[in-house]
Order: structure tokens, then sequence, then C-alpha cells
């Protein structure tokens, strides 16, 4: 077969996509003598890539290199593409390090090509390293080139640099497109730059480009993330009044920026205009909107969403089981996000840190230590770490259930896993638990113990050394707070009084907290009003009503 023949042959087989059948002749045609032309193997090598056989594209190359035809550009920035389709990008990497080496001298399209492949592994120091040796080789990148690089730093958590890349292009002389925009903006919200995605958006106006769906997207997003709500929603309406179809990306960040602004009613009115607006929510819709109304303390809103996801065939991911799970805890039937911790389960939804910690505080309202503990353990046994939340979650629930000793355990064990578990969090948790078991002794030595401490840390030692009517300690706890200047609040002097009930410094320790504002509805001499004193209260309140009034 002539080398004629064979180039004809192997082009018509790649155009009809058998890769195996041209490879075949390619090899038939080299024994005997004859060699298809560059323009053949090129095809062949685009089609083995497009077959999913990168390698084999990969070998071809190397043939060539040894037996000949001698590869031109155009054939490396094939073999590029197709090591760039096996997401092997440290080959693309070697390919153009061959070209520098033996030539040809590669051009600012197989850089770019190369770019695109670090870009896929998120390569940025590779990226950046690849765009010097551009420079050192006299190659100028375009404007594809700056938008590969800033995607790369924007994709792999370098939103800053992005930025600072964004701002060097026009002092290359290289003017930016929408594209760069788009991707800035998206930067901007990686960096919780809103004022500056807000910037750029009304910038790319002023250089003749017209923002598309992925441009308000992306500023809709940028707000969201800095929790700037209104902002979010003005850009939703600018979009739909700009004559761009709002999609599920758009309403789906707005209602995400209401959800981390609180707006629990907008969030529900959004995805109630979205479905007016015939644009399907995604699992990303309904997620946001659910933790919406968890954080509203709408469980059952919540749970009613939750369940709409699977009446219109919307598969609910660990996000949505999450945030429905934690609304459910906040409600008054716990037991429901303990049902819904095992549907995910029997449908086979990977857990994450955050469902478990809810459920376990699910555990504590529910006064189910037991299963507190039996989480714990399953958290380790998916591969999760147990953090302070976890921990003194289940510690609240075990000191609810009487069980001081079990919550020492849990501290104990929290300290041995390392990580920050003197966390305050973790020691008021303990403290509270020793207070409800009546071990004051043992929660007056953790106060003193642990540096990091707040209110509620003494409060709860008052609280414990009342319990065993310890009453010159809990002074002794109470003084303290002042000389470290800690807030001496309502809640403290009411544990100061349940241990001074009955003594004398009773009374003065209620004209201080009198005269600080506290217990305003005594006010009234006329009326002594006991709703909601404690025990400590009532006596010290009516000694001093008997007495003064």
């Amino acid at each position: 077969m002539t080398s004629v023949a064979c180039s004809a042959q192997v082009r018509d087989l790649c155009r009809q996509r058998q890769w195996a059948r041209a490879l075949h002749v390619l090899a038939t045609s080299r024994a005997s003598g004859s060699c298809a032309d560059v323009s053949s193997y090129n095809m062949a090598i685009n089609a083995c890539s497009s077959g999913g056989q990168w390698q084999k594209a990969i070998d071809l190359l190397a043939d060539m290199q040894v037996h000949g035809p001698e590869p031109d550009i155009i054939i490396y920035n094939t073999a590029i593409h197709a090591a760039m389709s096996g997401a092997a990008w440290p080959l693309a990497l070697r390919l153009l390090n061959d070209m520098r080496a033996r030539g040809p001298t590669p051009d600012v399209v197989v850089y770019n090509t190369v770019l695109s492949a670090t870009n896929r592994g998120m390569e940025w120091r590779t990226s950046l390293k690849i765009l010097e040796l551009m420079h050192v080789d006299g190659v100028i990148p375009n404007v594809r080139t700056h938008n590969t690089i800033i995607k790369v730093l924007e994709k792999s958590g370098q939103p800053g640099l992005a930025l600072a890349h964004f701002d060097s292009m026009e002092r290359e002389g290289c003017l930016p497109d929408l594209v760069t925009y788009n991707i800035a903006i998206s930067a901007c919200g990686r960096f919780r730059n809103w004022q500056r995605a807000i910037a750029l958006f009304a910038e790319l106006s002023t250089k003749g480009w017209v923002p598309d769906s992925i441009t308000h997207n992306a500023t809709i997003n940028a707000c969201g993330r800095c929790e700037q709500w209104a902002w979010a929603l003005t850009h939703l309406d600018q979009m739909r009044s700009s004559g761009v179809r709002s999609d599920v990306i758009a309403y789906s960040s707005a209602i995400s920026a209401c959800e981390k602004g609180q707006q629990w009613q907008r969030a529900l009115d959004l995805l109630r205009d979205m479905k007016c607006c015939r644009v399907q929510p995604n699992v990303i819709t309904y997620s946001a909107a659910i933790s919406a109304c968890e954080k509203g303390q709408l469980w059952q809103k919540a749970l009613m969403l939750f369940r709409e996801m699977g009446q219109v065939r919307i598969a609910a991911d660990t996000v949505s089981y999450s945030a429905a799970i934690s609304a459910c805890e906040k409600g008054p039937n716990p037991l429901t996000a303990l049902a819904l911790f095992t549907r995910m389960d029997q449908c086979s939804i990977p857990k994450d840190q955050i469902v478990f910690n809810s459920t376990i505080s699910a555990c504590d309202k529910g006064m189910s230590w037991t299963m507190a503990l039996q989480l714990l353990g399953q958290m380790q046994g998916a591969k999760l770490k147990a953090d302070a939340f976890s921990y003194s979650a289940a510690i609240i629930a075990s000191g609810k259930a009487s069980h001081w000793s079990t919550a020492l355990m849990l501290l104990k064990d929290a300290k041995e896993c390392g990580g920050n578990m003197s966390n305050i969090i973790v020691v008021n948790a303990t403290i509270s638990a020793c207070e409800k078991g009546g071990q004051w002794q043992i929660a007056l030595h953790m106060l003193a113990e642990h540096g990091e401490r707040d209110n509620i840390s003494f409060n709860s030692v008052m609280s414990a050394c009342a319990v065993d009517t310890r009453w010159a300690e809990a002074l002794a706890v109470f003084r303290s707070m002042g000389e470290e200047c800690v807030e001496q609040t309502r809640r403290s002097y009411s544990a100061l009084l349940d241990a001074l009930r009955g003594q004398p410094a009773a009374a003065r320790v209620l004209q201080q907290a009198m005269c600080k504002g506290f217990y305003s509805h005594l006010d009234d001499p006329r009326l002594l009003d006991l709703h909601g004193l404690s025990i400590g209260d009532v006596d010290a309140v009516v000694r001093w009503w008997l007495s003064d009034v």
C-alpha cells in the first residue's frame, strides 16, 4: 500500500470513528515500509482521544517521535488535548517540555491547551509557572490565557490572586472580555467582596459588554455569600427587567442569600415565585429554603418542604437532610430528627459532621443520652472527626439524664482526640452536667482549671454550689466574676440567691441586683409578682417585701 493510499484509508476510518482499524492500518503500512502523512496521524490521534483511548493517542505520538513522520505543532496540540481528556495534566506538561526541548516551538494555542489541562487538575501553581514559560519563550498571552489562569486560581481557593491577575491584564495590554468579568465576579464571591462584585458588574457595561445569565448569577451569588440579601434581590429584579431569563441558579442563589440573612419569608416567596414562572426548583433550591425555615424556627414548614421534594421527585442529598434534621432538632419533637437520620441509612445518603451534630443535639432534647453516645461512636466508624459541638451535645444529653460521670468521661475522650477540646462550649456543657448531678467540687475545680470561661461557666458553678447550699463558695465565685470583668447577668444573681437562701447576705445581693435594673417587675410595691423566679429569688424577694414594703 502506498503512503497516499494509506493516508486516505486512515482518514476515512477516522471519520467513521473506527480508531482501532485506523491504528491497525498505520501499523501494517509501517511494517510494509510505507507511511501515512502527518495529517492522517493527527486524525488518528484525535479519533483515539474521542474514543476514550487517550493512552493510545499518546503512544501514537511516541511512535512518530521515533519512526516519523516528524510531529508538527498541530499533532502536539491534539495529543495534549488527548492527555487532557484523560485527566492526565502532568503528561500534558511533559509534552509541552518535549516541544520546548526538541521543537516545534509551542505557540499560544498549545500553551492555552496545557493551561486548560492544569485547570482541570486545579494546579494553580503549575499554571502560574506555565505563564512564566510563555514570557520566557516570548509567547504573548491572549484573553483566553488570562481567563484560564483566573479561573484556576478562583476554583483552587485563591480568589485574591485571581482578582490580582484580573487587575494586571490591562497593564499587560490585554482587555478582559465577558468571560473574564464573569470569572472575576465569581472570585469576588469566594473572596467575600460583594462591593467589588457589584463594581465589576457596573464596569463591564461601560466596556461594551452585555451581562448574561452567568454574570447575573455570579453577582447574586457573591452578594449571597456575604449575607447581602437585599443586594441579591435587587440584582435578581435587574436580571428580570433586562430581559435575561431568571433560571434555577439565580433563584437558588437568591434564596440562599435570604437564608444567610435570616429572611425566611422572602426565601419562601422566591420559591413560590419561581414555581409561578415555571422554573423547576432543584435540590439546591429546596435545601436553601429548608435551611431558611430552620433559621426561622419553622420546623413544620421545613419538614413540609422536605416532604415536597419527594412528591416532585427530587432526590434529597446530605445538605437537604442536614437542614431538615437541624430544623426538627429545634422543634418540639426531636425524635423526628432521629427518624430522618435513620432514613438516610435506608436511602444510602452519606452523613457529614453537621448531620451527626444536629442529631446528637436532638438526643439532648429528647433525653436519649445513650443514643447520643452511640452516634458519637458512629461518627468514628464513618471516619468523621467529632468536634466541640459533637461532644458538647453528648455531654449536655448525659447531664440532663444526671449522668455526670459519663459527661466527665466524654470530656476526657474529647481531650484525647486532640484539637481544641478545651473549647468553652465543651467545658460549659461538662460544668452544667456536674451542676445537675450536684457535684459542686468538680464543677469548682473545672472552673479553676480552664482559663477560658464566660458567665455561663460561672453561673453553672454557682448553681452547683446552691444544690448543696455551699453559699460561701458561690459568693466567692460571684465576686471573682467582677474581678475578671465577666458580666454578671440576671441569671448570675439568681444562681447566687439560690445558694444564699436564708442567709443575711441575700438581702444585700437582691438590692444590688435591683439597682442594676434586674427584677424590675418588683417596682410596684402593691403587687408581689413571683412568676419566673427561682427558689432563692422567691426567698430573698419575700423577705425584702416583708421587711421593707
